[in-house]
């Protein structure tokens, strides 16, 4: 049975779900399943295009492996990133940084060094419509709360 998450943030009524790529990433759905349900400030990425990004706050999630590697991003595709996989040091003031993406239009998946390849996890089941209404909003009024549990 394929595994499903729901992804809220309740202050734009904003639901979603999406499968969890189980073949594909298996050590990243099941860092993720065992994590959820997860909460935190969802923002618009800095460089990557149309594209929010979740900061990870809980350290299992750190240094996952490399798994279905995309440098490549379409709408709907849910990415898992950590920053110690090119470039160990500081980002963002932290030590290590990992985030879960989620592509809502044109994106290329970047810091302010180079291009990133990130773990392509998970699919969001909705048409990319309503995830390009809620990135447009997240980009013009800022980052919001977000909430990802089990189905």
């Amino acid at each position: 049975m394929v595994k499903r998450i729901e992804i809220d943030i309740s202050e734009l009524n904003f639901s979603a779900r999406a499968f969890l790529l189980e073949d594909e990433a298996p050590k990243t759905c099941e860092a993720v399943w065992r994590a959820l349900p997860m909460e935190g400030r969802v923002v618009h990425t800095d460089f990557s295009g149309m594209m929010l990004n979740l900061a990870l706050k809980d350290e299992a999630l750190f240094n996952l492996p490399r798994e279905n590697e995309v440098k490549v991003v379409r709408p709907r595709d849910i990415t898992y990133w950590y920053s110690y996989w090119v470039k160990p040091g500081l980002i963002r003031g932290m030590d290590e940084f990992a985030e879960i993406g989620f592509v809502y239009g044109r994106a290329h998946p970047r810091n302010f060094w180079d291009e990133e390849i990130v773990n392509l996890f998970a699919i969001l089941e909705e048409s990319s419509e309503s995830l390009m209404k809620l990135g447009k909003t997240v980009r013009r009024t800022g980052g919001k709360e977000m909430i990802i549990r089990k189905v």
